[in-house]
């Protein structure tokens, strides 16, 4: 996920020139990417960290609580 920001956050700059040859709708590919598309890359990626976080999270707990023997996952 780091180096996928890294990516977006490099290359949208550095190649905006050359992508502004294409476009998407009446705006040139480079403008479109660098105002547009790399905040959702960056939203997405947000999503998918607290997913993974989240699921990370689950398997923790349950390893926890079989490590500890209780079966509800709170302390008593």
């Amino acid at each position: 996920m780091l180096a996928c920001w890294l990516a977006v956050s490099l290359a949208v700059p550095w190649f905006a020139t050359e992508l502004n040859a294409w476009r998407l709708g009446r705006f040139p590919l480079g403008f479109w990417l660098g105002a547009q598309g790399a905040l959702l890359i960056f939203v997405l990626l947000i999503v998918v960290y607290v997913w993974v976080v989240e699921r990370m999270d689950r398997a923790m707990a349950a390893a926890e609580c079989l490590s500890t023997g209780v079966a509800d996952g709170s302390e008593r």
